[in-house]
């Protein structure tokens, strides 16, 4: 079952940090692809991530290298969850954000 909170208006959910790497300061979010799905995040396209008043523009890659250098990135792993990361970068330090820390994850608008 999902564990994210769902935003009132079905565009995005808000997740927990529930590791972090030690090595290349990843982090797994405990959200799963249905709960990218749900929000209307497909495989390739881009989302805001806002954690601690701060915005990033994330991919829903396929793998790290879906992304630039230092380009953000989030991919599903093998336990189900999310791993976050910044291409070649550290995630953590860069976002500031620690295991038990929640960040909101929002599809952007469509343009017209």
């Amino acid at each position: 079952p999902s564990q994210v909170t769902p935003h009132p208006d079905g565009r995005g959910f808000d997740a927990r940090v529930i590791e972090v790497s030690a090595v290349n300061g990843n982090l797994t979010l405990n959200a799963q692809p249905g709960d990218f799905a749900t929000a209307g995040i497909g495989l390739m396209n881009w989302f805001q991530l806002t954690a601690h008043d701060e915005i990033f523009r994330v991919l829903n890659g396929r793998d790290f290298n879906s992304v630039k250098r230092g380009a953000w990135v989030a991919i599903p792993n093998a336990e189900g969850f999310f791993w976050l990361g910044r291409n070649y970068a550290d995630a953590a330090a860069a976002a500031k954000l620690s295991v038990g820390d929640t960040v909101s994850v929002r599809r952007f608008d469509e343009v017209r």
